[in-house]
């Protein structure tokens, strides 16, 4: 009888160490756990057995961890192989992301997956997943100390600012110490002031320009009237539409400056008398002769008109 209770005692313990080892595997008694692989640039504080979660619940753990060399990658990378219930499995996708976090500030570090987007391509046991980067507690340590040496870097500069604003150097730094600059900048203003004071009554003429309207009217006048100019430019049955498109004015036009063109060549050339009397200086010195007798002749004719009129016969 003893032996009888001994051995059920036996297996009965034997049962209870199995389902601890399974809870504590795959988080439950009767599931079938399955087993996929994830790749680490590190192995980031994780050991086998290190807890896994989907979505921040319990799902599984580290079976086993190591280094594996990549054919298409330089360098090692870290291997980990993952058990997790098959029910938390199915819920992840291609897309699922996995990162590692800690337990706390000091804490254990776990492996955490994301389920991913449901209408994606659910994630099979034979793909492998890249594990993102973690940031350890003493990168977030050297990141605080380049930031806070950034600002005492800017501190410094701020101090040295204040003490050249405060000795007087600079233009600012004349503002503050300065009286005459001061007085300087108060005057401008003063006198920026009577201005547009001025403008704002209509003084002068750049106030007159804010405030006749006469101008505004100018100015929407001549404006109509481009308008209207460019109305007629662009009007196909108006006179500069009608010379664009017949070209018998051109045909004319370049006729004539032929015509201008030969006719000039022609004097230059002393062709006809009027071409001699501008290459001949003999024929235009005869011309200025007769002329000044010609003139001669009528000046002696209205001083003695009897001279030429003696034997002429009276008709009336």
């Amino acid at each position: 009888m003893q032996r009888r209770v001994g051995l059920l005692a036996g297996a009965v313990l034997t049962v209870l160490v199995i389902a601890i080892l399974r809870l504590d595997a795959v988080g439950s008694m009767f599931s079938t756990p399955v087993q996929f692989t994830v790749r680490l640039t590190d192995g980031l504080g994780l050991r086998e057995g290190s807890q896994v979660t989907v979505a921040g619940l319990p799902a599984g753990l580290i079976a086993n961890l190591s280094v594996t060399s990549m054919r298409n990658r330089a360098g090692t990378v870290v291997s980990a192989r993952v058990r997790m219930n098959a029910e938390q499995f199915a819920l992840l996708r291609v897309d699922s992301r996995t990162r590692v976090r800690a337990l706390g500030l000091l804490g254990d570090r776990l492996l955490d997956f994301s389920p991913g987007t449901p209408n994606r391509e659910p994630l099979r046991t034979a793909d492998t997943l890249d594990v993102e980067s973690f940031a350890e507690l003493g990168d977030l340590f050297a990141a605080a100390d380049t930031a806070l040496r950034a600002v005492t870097a800017v501190s410094g500069d701020l101090r040295f600012v204040t003490a050249q604003l405060r000795s007087g150097n600079g233009t600012v730094g004349k503002l503050f110490t300065d009286r005459a600059l001061y007085d300087t900048l108060l005057q401008t203003v003063r006198r920026a002031d009577a201005v547009l004071t001025q403008v704002q009554v209509g003084r002068g003429t750049l106030g007159r320009l804010l405030r006749d309207t006469t101008l505004y009217g100018s100015v929407t006048s001549a404006a109509l009237a481009l308008d209207s100019a460019a109305s007629l430019l662009n009007d196909r049955d108006g006179v500069l539409a009608r010379l664009q498109r017949d070209t018998t004015l051109y045909v004319r036009l370049r006729r004539a400056s032929i015509g201008v063109d030969s006719l000039v060549r022609g004097l230059n050339a002393g062709r006809g008398t009027a071409g001699q009397l501008l290459v001949e200086r003999e024929l235009y010195d005869k011309l200025l002769r007769v002329t000044a007798a010609l003139d001669s002749l009528a000046a002696d004719v209205r001083r003695n008109p009897s001279r030429y009129t003696k034997g002429a016969i009276r008709l009336f």
